[in-house]
């Protein structure tokens, strides 16, 4: 499994470094790769990031035929994460540089309760970071239900849900990890017990629980689902 690098990335970088891993084919890669070319030239100009300029762009460089276009960009804005959210999140960052940070704004289709409170709060500077935090978050429940599938391959049967909420799995005793399930295994544990990295997403590691620093402490994930990952690698160490 691929991880996300979250170090030093922008909230942007990382929301296109998910679609890039998303994308399953070469021209839905091709039209990202334009999308993050338009960006960083209207960014590198000081201009907004305007669909229809990011159009404009790429239609300047590539032709009427290329892609993506403004309506293909705004129509992703209902999917959990999509093009729309990387030109938001490229927009806030070039306003913020700027000190001058508009309203991200709202889905039309899909409710968002957590989008909804960000956008009243009054500072723009938090708000603009709470948009942030926000995206790094989705980022993240992607990770984890990508962690869910991998437990799934472990042995079939195992029932998920005992093993995240810290329970016995049944997992049988003959079983064994194979070298690429074994690493990535440990890269989760480590990557949730390690306060460092989950600092840089604005998560830690309280004893009990994974979850979010400050604001609604939302929980991620219990601390004994991970020690029930940690007990399970030990007994299939390399």
């Amino acid at each position: 499994m691929n991880e996300v690098a979250f170090i030093g990335l922008t909230g942007s970088e990382l929301i296109m470094a998910e679609l890039l891993r998303e994308a399953s084919s070469d021209q839905r890669r091709e039209t990202l790769t334009r999308l993050t070319e338009a960006c960083r030239l209207l960014r590198d100009s000081a201009s907004p990031i305007k669909l229809k300029d990011i159009e404009r762009k790429i239609v300047e460089r590539y032709g009427k035929g290329a892609g993506p276009k403004a309506q293909s960009i705004s129509n992703e804005r209902d999917r959990r994460l999509g093009m729309h959210h990387y030109v938001m999140a490229c927009e806030r960052e070039r306003a913020a540089a700027t000190a001058s940070i508009p309203m991200r704004k709202r889905t039309t289709k899909r409710y968002d309760e957590v989008e909804d409170a960000i956008h009243k709060i009054r500072d723009m500077d938090v708000r603009s970071a709470m948009f942030d935090l926000h995206d790094r978050c989705l980022l993240l429940e992607k990770e984890l239900l990508r962690a869910k599938a991998l437990l799934k391959t472990l042995t079939p049967g195992a029932d998920i849900n005992s093993l995240i909420d810290g329970k016995p799995a049944g997992t049988p005793e003959n079983f064994t990890l194979s070298e690429d399930q074994h690493s990535a295994c440990r890269d989760i544990v480590d990557a949730l017990s390690n306060d460092e990295r989950l600092g840089r997403v604005g998560l830690m590691n309280d004893g009990k629980r994974v979850k979010r620093k400050g604001g609604t402490g939302d929980e991620l994930i219990a601390v004994s689902a991970i020690q029930v990952l940690a007990q399970l690698l030990s007994g299939n160490s390399k």
